[in-house]
């Protein structure tokens, strides 16, 4: 058996491995920059559906609010409310307080 020899390392082979190293260790420093980036993004966007759905919650109680008051509006009991404030209607046998007015302090 013939032992084996140990090759010695030339200038040539350490240069290359520390070119190697360096470019290993650039990938990382930009990989670890990326990463930090997309946390920055991820977070931006995770911000941004919050508020979304917020805003898509507030959209659908005002939604409901509003189908409500479509069916109040479509009520007689609305009809009625309309004509006794906006057209002075009453009721039969019903009784009437008009406010006075101050003379005297109208004058002044």
């Amino acid at each position: 058996m013939k032992k084996r020899r140990k090759k010695k390392l030339t200038v040539y082979d350490r240069l290359g491995m520390a070119v190697i190293y360096v470019t290993v260790l650039i990938l990382i420093i930009i990989m670890m920059k990326q990463g930090r980036d997309l946390s920055t993004t991820i977070a931006f966007y995770q911000a941004k559906i919050e508020s979304l759905n917020q805003e898509e919650k507030e959209e659908r109680l005002r939604t409901t609010q509003i189908e409500k008051l479509k069916e109040f509006m479509q009520s007689d009991e609305y009809a009625e409310q309309l004509a006794r404030e906006r057209l002075g209607y009453v009721k039969d046998n019903e009784i009437i307080f008009v406010e006075a007015r101050d003379q005297g302090a109208a004058g002044n």
